[in-house]
């Protein structure tokens, strides 16, 4: 099946979507629930950090915008990793220029989509993501 017509599932995992823009936060937050994933949205990395403490077993994925106010996503991510080194981690960012290593940071557990993407590559990407993890 083309990824275009693919039909998402979120088959029970749960995802972190840090994101400070609270009308893209809004978008991928109601299409990853329709697509059937549990979220647990927060508005910037000091706040995703705490739902992850609530709930650090729970969570298979943290999408995290790299750049946010209080934390940004590479202190989330680290801060995560620090209870759970295997958690996989995508970046987001519409300008990540300078603040992403791709040796350091983007490896077997850590992915990265450019700002502006849509609902549907979004979806594709976490379903990726997770079913690697799945074949890990």
């Amino acid at each position: 099946m083309s990824p275009n017509n693919q039909t998402f599932t979120g088959q029970g995992a749960t995802i972190l979507f840090a994101e400070d823009d609270e009308l893209i936060r809004r978008m991928f937050l109601e299409a990853l629930e329709a697509a059937g994933y549990t979220v647990l949205a927060a508005a910037d990395g000091r706040e995703a950090y705490e739902r992850f403490r609530e709930h650090p077993d729970d969570i298979d994925l943290v999408v995290a915008d790299v750049i946010m106010p209080n934390m940004d996503g590479k202190e989330l991510a680290r801060r995560c990793r620090d209870q759970r080194p295997e958690i996989r981690v995508l970046f987001t960012s519409a300008n990540a220029y300078g603040r992403i290593d791709p040796k350091e940071d983007i490896n077997f557990h850590a992915d990265f989509i450019p700002k502006p993407f849509s609902p549907r590559q979004l979806l594709q990407k976490v379903t990726d993501l997770l079913e690697r993890n799945e074949k890990a």
